[in-house]
């Protein structure tokens, strides 16, 4: 058994262990791997009722452009597959600007034999030397960021060595040995020779990047199968395995005899447990010396199912049926149960067979967004139950399996029921659990609900009772349910992002955020007019930022309007949606007007002249639809600001008048604001901050209600002032910083529950043609002599949650 650090003579990517399983890792930071083989092939598909049209078309690369990856991305899924052959540096680059990335494979999959327009270049050793193809296309590739490591040959012992035995009524030979002759596996996969070949002389091409190779789980059922799969593991760095329950037991019942026709076994009743066991064989399997206490000596994957029993190949394998696809619960608990048992990545196979508006595609995106949100905890070590760490109770301690992880003094606790059959009243305690951050009830993320303590276990520990459904999982957490702005990840503390404005019609305009949980880039397309403006709030309440863009009315030469709100929801569906509030001339003023915890689109119509006070708010409420509008009385030069400012979780309405200076030492400015708790209106001349200040509004003392105040662009080569007043004890705070070029914007860049002074410098080229600046700078609220800097952006971006609009 090896226990030392897993580590490769690899810049790009190497693996670290954590409690004795091996964590991959990219330019030495953990990664976990959020993967499909294919993005789908086609728009639609005919499931369930499948008719005679065949649905799937190989060969289409679709994960290489703009469309599919920005869905990817803006999923949570971080990595795919495609072919190495038809990957070029443009891809690999165009990948890189929404952090997804490849992986690419050099073999055949679909049954045709090796010929013009195929790729053999792992199967045939006259590949494996300097100067062929396959040696050009690495050279080509090896030094993109977004290649993250190259697949062998799929299921290469399984296909070319494993003693498979025959099912009822099988027509298919037998060898000496009884098990069904290998004559596709011979011909389209290597032998294990050529395996070590293709291995050996691509990482001696690339010592940077890793060998993955996934396997069939391989039966045990054979003396042959005896240690198969432990001979082939030296033809990777890394590996995974796959087993389909929903798929296999559609073959398993059905092979050679009565193919499964929709709608198949129905849910819960197909067993989901072999995932867990894979996984637990994979340990002795990868183990570096093969006894026991087992301990993988590299990162292992595992390959769950994204399509139903014979979807991919129906109209060349000879079996015609089809089966049911997995359902969301299902889907779910596999991927759970993986990472229960020790996965370090999860991929599902199949998304070339089904359609990217199918609900089984979506099913899939919301799946991998919440594994995006908990990739901290999934790359952390696991904490074993037992006295002093967690339990379950007894009664149900054989039907439920779980891991406890721990992330920067925050715990996350991820639980599944094995079983088919409804559990009530399942107790769980754990000894060690921040009742302060938590102190209603554990957070169930991704459910939207709190949990109740017990009262039987003091603190620092907790206690509390649940219930799941058949294969149900729930993942509790102690973190605090912080919302700062801009916080893509849920991890309380914000992101930096930025927005790239289109400058041509009809080309996407695209976000790119830092995620501060991982300290990754990644992007999305969102809006395609040159005029868009960028926003972000919490559009569906799940916790998350999500992005939007507002698209100024304009009129039509048919006189009618055009332009309005397109946001995108983070973790509900993964889509975007579109809403034409707004008329003419609106400014788009976003809040939880009605208090239900998700941000409601909103605008502010100015005064139609300077005599009256005619200004209208505007919103509609994200908890019935409904359209509301208000008059504050606000005058033609005020700007419209939002905030709760009194706490009552409503967000109030408000303008600021910029300050001008009156002559005589007197000037005029100021802000007005309505409370939504108590239908006061009040004007407050303070803080004005100097002449030409802008208003920035942000909990700067950390109590959860607005604060008001200013920024002043200070003349070049003078230093900016930031001036606010703290709504805890009404004290005035005045701070410098940033030039005379920066822009303020609001954000808890630290995490403490506290807003920062923000201010972000937008990229130029200078006279001389190099480029300066596109960084955010920050002052943290409790260290505020300690300044920090992030870059991100390049000429023309600008920042993703502004403080105001210009």
């Amino acid at each position: 058994m090896n226990r030392q650090l897993f580590l490769l003579a690899a810049l790009g990517a190497t693996a670290a262990l954590a409690n004795d399983t091996p964590v991959f890792q990219k330019n030495g930071k953990p990664f976990f791997v959020i993967g499909v083989y294919d993005y789908p092939d086609y728009d639609a598909d005919s499931y369930p009722n499948y008719g005679t049209t065949p649905t799937y078309h190989p060969g289409i690369a679709r994960e290489k452009d703009a469309f599919a990856l920005s869905e990817l991305a803006s999923a949570g899924i971080n990595t795919v597959r495609t072919r190495m052959q038809h990957l070029g540096l443009n891809d690999l680059t165009r990948a890189e600007g929404y952090g997804v990335y490849y992986v690419p494979f050099a073999y055949n999959y679909e049954p045709e034999p090796y010929g013009p327009g195929k790729i053999d270049w792992s199967h045939f050793t006259e590949f494996h030397v300097i100067g062929s193809p396959l040696d050009q296309k690495i050279a080509e590739i090896r030094h993109a960021d977004s290649l993250l490591f190259y697949e062998h040959q799929d299921e290469a012992a399984w296909s070319r060595e494993a003693c498979i035995l025959p099912g009822v009524n099988d027509p298919r030979p037998l060898d000496p040995d009884g098990c069904v002759i290998h004559t596709q596996g011979l011909l389209l996969w290597p032998s294990y020779e050529a395996a070590l070949s293709y291995k050996d002389f691509v990482r001696a091409r690339d010592p940077h990047h890793l060998m993955w190779a996934n396997e069939a789980v391989i039966p045990e059922n054979h003396p042959r199968n005896v240690g198969l799969a432990r001979k082939w593991r030296l033809i990777a760095d890394m590996w995974s395995q796959d087993t389909y329950p929903v798929y296999n037991h559609n073959w398993n019942t059905n092979a050679n005899t009565n193919y499964p026709q929709e709608p198949g076994i129905p849910f819960p009743l197909i067993d989901q447990n072999a995932i867990g066991g894979a996984l637990d064989r994979m340990k002795a399997t990868y183990d570096a010396d093969g006894v026991a206490p087992f301990v993988p000596a590299a990162p292992m994957f595992f390959v769950l199912e994204a399509q139903g029993f014979n979807e991919c190949c129906w109209d060349w394998n000879g079996m015609p049926g089809r089966g049911r696809r997995p359902e969301y619960e299902e889907l779910r608990f596999q991927a759970y149960s993986a990472i229960i048992h020790g996965s370090r990545g999860i991929w599902w196979w199949g998304t070339d067979a089904i359609g990217s508006s199918s609900l089984l595609w979506d099913h899939i995106k919301r799946l991998a967004s919440q594994l995006r949100d908990l990739e901290p905890a999934l790359v952390a070590n696991a904490i074993a139950a037992g006295p002093g760490t967690w339990s379950v109770s007894a009664a149900f301690s054989a039907q439920v399996e779980g891991t406890l992880r721990e992330v920067n003094g925050r715990r996350y606790l991820i639980v599944a029921n094995k079983t088919n059959q409804p559990l009530q009243g399942v107790s769980f305690q754990v000894s060690n659990w921040n009742k302060a951050h938590a102190p209603g009830g554990p957070r169930v993320l991704f459910e939207s609900r709190t949990g109740a303590y017990t009262a039987s276990v003091p603190s620092p520990g907790a206690s509390w009772t649940d219930d799941f459904g058949p294969w149900g999982v729930h993942v509790y957490t102690d973190a605090p349910d912080r919302r700062p702005p801009s916080d893509l990840d849920a991890d309380g503390k914000s992101d930096p992002a930025v927005y790239t404005q289109s400058s041509t019609a009809n080309v996407p305009s695209h976000f790119t955020v830092l995620r501060s949980a991982v300290d990754r880039k990644v992007g999305f397309d969102l809006g395609d007019l040159t005029d868009d403006l960028p926003l972000s709030g919490d559009f569906d309440g799940d916790g998350h930022t999500d992005f939007a863009v507002y698209t100024k009315k304009v009129l039509l030469p048919n006189a009618t309007t055009w332009g309005g709100w397109y946001a995108w929801h983070s973790s509900r569906d993964n889509k975007d949606y579109w809403d034409t509030l707004g008329e003419v001339g609106d400014v788009p003023v976003v809040g939880d007007y009605d208090g239900d915890g998700r941000t409601d689109f909103g605008v502010y119509r100015a005064p139609t002249s300077c005599q009256t006070q005619d200004d209208l708010f505007i919103y509609r409420a994200s908890h019935n639809g409904a359209v509301t509008t208000f008059s504050l009385g606000a005058e033609c030069d005020d700007l419209p600001v939002s905030g709760d400012f009194d706490g009552d979780g409503h967000t109030d309405f408000a303008v600021f008048k910029k300050r001008v200076d009156l002559g005589g030492g007197t000037s005029w400015g100021g802000w007005y604001t309505w409370f939504s708790s108590s239908t006061l209106q009040k004007y407050w001349t303070d803080p004005q901050g100097p002449v030409g200040a802008l208003p920035v509004v942000a909990d700067y003392d950390g109590d959860r209600v607005a604060d008001m105040g200013t920024y002043k662009t200070g003349t070049c080569g003078a230093p900016s002032t930031f001036k606010y007043v703290r709504s805890t004890d009404g004290q005035f705070i005045t701070a410098s910083l940033g030039e005379c070029d920066d822009e303020p914007v609001v954000g808890d860049f630290d995490g403490d529950g506290t807003d920062d002074l923000a201010l972000y410098k937008r990229k130029v080229l200078l006279g001389n043609n190099t480029p300066w600046g596109g960084w955010f700078t920050i002052r943290p609220s409790q260290q505020p002599t300690q300044t920090l800097y992030y870059n991100l952006g390049e000429v023309g971006d600008v920042p993703a949650s502004p403080a105001h609009f210009r």
